[in-house]
């Protein structure tokens, strides 16, 4: 997913730079996750992280969606500009 987004130039920066944002999102759910489960509930932090994985699944899936359909308008450009017809 990251050489999708990242030019194969800059591929090796856009690997650590991902892995360095996910390391702090697992930080910061770590610290979120442990904290509801220590001071409120179990059940709040299961249901707590279900929704945030759930919401965080449903984004991805709506971001690669709309990147499946640039790259199909691309194609269909570079079909029509190599037949001579755009």
């Amino acid at each position: 997913m990251t050489t999708e987004y990242v030019p194969k130039e800059t591929c090796v920066v856009g690997y650590g730079v991902f892995m360095a944002v996910n390391s702090l999102g697992d930080l910061f759910s770590i610290v979120v996750v442990g904290f509801l489960w220590s001071a409120i509930s179990p059940a709040l932090a299961f249901a707590t992280a279900a929704t945030l994985m759930a919401a965080g699944t449903a984004v991805m899936a709506w971001h690669h969606n709309g990147a499946l359909k640039r790259n199909d308008r691309d194609r269909i450009k570079s079909l029509l500009l190599d037949q001579g017809k755009f």
